[in-house]
């Protein structure tokens, strides 16, 4: 995978719900409570942060912006971060 996709798309890639999936992301650390990845991960290149800049409508004010991308590499941690899960929750419905 060449281009690093959002976080959506990388649930959709990996037939999750984007909800559930930045939940167990946020429960193991992995991200922030702005969906925001720890640093460790960004420089391993699991992710990438976009930032930007864009002007609220009529009263000019300049707002910052965050976007959590996922690289190829990361995809391949997050699928087995949730085969975890999976696995987890199949040993929960056995007890």
């Amino acid at each position: 995978m060449d281009k690093p996709v959002k976080i959506n798309a990388a649930a959709k890639i990996l037939n999750a719900k984007p909800t559930r999936l930045r939940q167990k992301m946020r429960a193991r650390g992995i991200l922030d409570k702005n969906n925001l990845p720890r640093h460790d991960l960004v420089e391993r290149g699991l992710f990438e942060v976009k930032t930007g800049q864009f002007v609220k409508g009529r009263t000019g004010i300049r707002q910052n912006y965050a976007v959590t991308l996922v690289t190829g590499s990361g995809l391949t941690f997050l699928s087995a971060l949730m085969e975890e899960g999976k696995a987890d929750q199949a040993a929960e419905r056995s007890m």
